[in-house]
């Protein structure tokens, strides 16, 4: 079975620090997942790649069949690749 998005690798820096490391993940059609984890671990800065909103500095993302990394943000988006912040209290 292929992948609905793949993760391979990716590395992220903000200015000279590295912020992700060789996160890799797979998310099958029909899959739930949930990023959990402490402040600081990388959630959010995984989500601003997913979404092309942070550029990535190595690795790759694909989503349904397609390389995403590198695109614009509202290119990602019109595939169907969206993050739904939590922060505001959307969930009781």
């Amino acid at each position: 079975m292929t992948a609905y998005l793949r993760v391979n690798s990716i590395d992220v820096l903000y200015d000279r620090v590295r912020a992700l490391s060789e996160v890799s993940l797979r998310v099958d059609q029909g899959d739930i997942v949930a990023l959990i984890g402490t402040n600081g671990a990388g959630k959010t800065t995984t989500l601003r790649a997913l979404t092309g909103l942070t550029p990535i500095a190595r690795g790759e993302i694909w989503f349904d069949g397609q390389r995403i990394d590198g695109l614009p943000t509202d290119q990602v988006v019109a595939r169907g690749v969206a993050m739904v912040p939590e922060g505001r209290h959307v969930y009781p």
